[in-house]
C-alpha cells in the first residue's frame, strides 16, 4: 500500500498547557526538520489550554511561516487533538509528536528513515523514565488491546509516523487517551504494514503530566477501549 516518492512531512503537536515546552519544541523541529531535505510544516494544536499555551503558540506562527496554530475553544481531549491535526495536515506523511519534550525532535529522523515499505512507524520507548505506577498503568493497557483487538505493539502511545493517505481510510472517533488503540487496532483490521522502531525516553523537564491515573480518567478510559469493538464491527459491516 506504500506509494514510493511521497515526500513531504506534517508534524502534529497536541499542547495542553504545555507554555514551558513549546517554545524549546518548536526551535529544536524547525532545528532538525531542514536535514530531511523535504517540505514540512509544524501544527500546534492548543486544546483549550487555561494558562498561555494558546497565544505562545499564536506568536510561534506569527514568527516561522512553517508552524501554523490551531485552537479548540476548550479541553476536548488528546484524541480530539490528533482528529484536529490529522484534518488540517497537507504533507504525505504525519508525525504526531508529544509537546512535554519526553521524544526528542532529533529522533524524527529514525522514524523517518523506517518508512519505506510501511503505512505507520510506531516508536516505542526503549527505556522507560515514567514513575513505577505509570509503567504498570501501560503494561495493563498493552495487556487489555492486545487481548480484546489484537494490538501487538510494544508502545502503543508513543510516536507514530502515518502514510497519509492510509489515514484516508481511518476515522479516528477516539476524544481521549485511548486513540492511539484505536488507530492501530484499525490498521491492524486494514491490514496496513507498520514497523516498529526504539527511540530514547526523557523525563518530563516542566509541567505536570495528564492525569491518567486518577478514578474518573481510568473509567473513561476503560469506556473508550469498550467502544473500539464497535467502531471495528462497523467497519466490518461497512466493507460488505
Amino acid at each position: 500500500m506504500y506509494v514510493w516518492g511521497a515526500v513531504s512531512l506534517t508534524v502534529v503537536v497536541p499542547a495542553y498547557n504545555e507554555e514551558g515546552n513549546l517554545a524549546r519544541l518548536v526551535a529544536d523541529l524547525r532545528g532538525v526538520l531542514p536535514s530531511l531535505e523535504v517540505p514540512f510544516e509544524i501544527l500546534l494544536v492548543n486544546d483549550g489550554s487555561s494558562v498561555g499555551t494558546g497565544p505562545l503558540a499564536d506568536r510561534l506562527a506569527a514568527d516561522h511561516p512553517s508552524v501554523q496554530a490551531l485552537h479548540h475553544a476548550r479541553n476536548r481531549g488528546y484524541g480530539a487533538a490528533i482528529r484536529t491535526g490529522f484534518r488540517e495536515a497537507r504533507h504525505d506523511w504525519i508525525i504526531v509528536i508529544p509537546s512535554d519534550l519526553q521524544f526528542t525532535a532529533g529522533d524524527v529522523r529514525r522514524l523517518w528513515d523506517a518508512r519505506d515499505g510501511a503505512d505507520v512507524v510506531a516508536s516505542f520507548r526503549a527505556r522507560r523514565v515514567d514513575p513505577w505506577p505509570r509503567s504498570v498503568a501501560s503494561f495493563v493497557y498493552r495487556l487489555m488491546m492486545r487481548v480484546l483487538y489484537g494490538v501487538r505493539q510494544r508502545d502503543i502511545n508513543w510516536v507514530k509516523l502515518w502514510r497519509r493517505a492510509a489515514l484516508a481510510s481511518i476515522t479516528v472517533e477516539t476524544s481521549g487517551f485511548v486513540v492511539d488503540g484505536e488507530l492501530l487496532a484499525k490498521a491492524a483490521r486494514l491490514g496496513l504494514a507498520t514497523r516498529e522502531v526504539g527511540v530514547p525516553h526523557y523525563p518530563r523537564a516542566w509541567g505536570t503530566p495528564a492525569a491518567g491515573l486518577r478514578p474518573r480518567v481510568i473509567l473513561r478510559t476503560g469506556r473508550e477501549m469498550a467502544a473500539i469493538r464497535g467502531m471495528l464491527r462497523r467497519m466490518g459491516d461497512a466493507g460488505r
